[in-house]
């Protein structure tokens, strides 16, 4: 088992800074050793997709799919869908993700709350939903990716000086983190900060050369 984390962990740490051929590797050894791993499957899916392989990355989150059931391999299998223009199929799949965390939002309550308010801003749907959840989340825990979601839900909510209080109390803690850079220049461009918005696309690059949030062109829709 120590030995399956460091090669996971490996991976993770490869494939968060864009490294992802070589991250493919570190995930392949994993499952060579146990082929049903959910977290290396998961990671070699995504590095997968980031290479441009994403058929390759359908068939590799279906076996988490198929194995567990979890709502994140089934949201991820609906970008994966999505972005080979699969729409109607990655519909039902956000469904079934959806159908799936609300489940669990019964049995964990406040414990799933990020996670789901996550997946609604990110897919751009139920967003008024996912504000509150949001909040629900923050009032348990003022972390980094409290401030960060709470930001990422006020502006698909369309409360973007409200987002950019919160994005800047996230920037500030230094995380090194792709995604956080990608919410802070929407937040940006959106309150009329053009050139703060350029330097963090500029620093979500650095952080990650293969970054491409999914579903890229419904996050720079204008909010409904």
């Amino acid at each position: 088992d120590e030995v399956k984390w460091y090669l996971w962990r490996k991976g993770n740490l490869l494939l968060s800074c864009g490294r992802a051929e070589e991250a493919k590797q570190f995930f392949a050894r994993v499952i060579d050793i146990d082929p049903k791993d959910d977290a290396s499957n998961t990671g070699l899916a995504q590095a997968q997709h980031a290479c441009g392989e994403t058929e390759a990355a359908i068939k590799t989150i279906q076996v988490v799919v198929d194995e567990f059931d979890a709502p994140p391999a089934m949201a991820l299998l609906g970008d994966y869908h999505s972005a080979m223009g699969n729409h109607e199929i990655a519909e039902q799949w956000y469904q079934k993700t959806e159908a799936k965390m609300r489940e669990e939002l019964i049995v964990a309550g406040d414990a799933h709350a990020r996670e789901v308010a996550l997946f609604f801003a990110d897919h751009n749907r139920n967003i008024s939903e996912a504000l509150s959840l949001a909040t629900s989340d923050f009032d348990q825990r003022q972390d980094l990716y409290a401030h960060d979601t709470l930001a990422w839900c006020q502006y698909r909510a369309g409360n973007f000086e409200a987002a950019y209080v919160n994005i800047q109390i996230a920037l500030k803690t230094g995380a090194n983190d792709a995604n956080l850079f990608y919410h802070a220049a929407l937040i940006c461009e959106k309150t009329g900060r053009q050139a703060d918005a350029e330097r963090w696309r500029k620093r979500m690059k650095e952080a990650n050369p293969l970054f491409a949030p999914p579903l890229e062109t419904l996050a720079n829709t204008d909010q409904k």
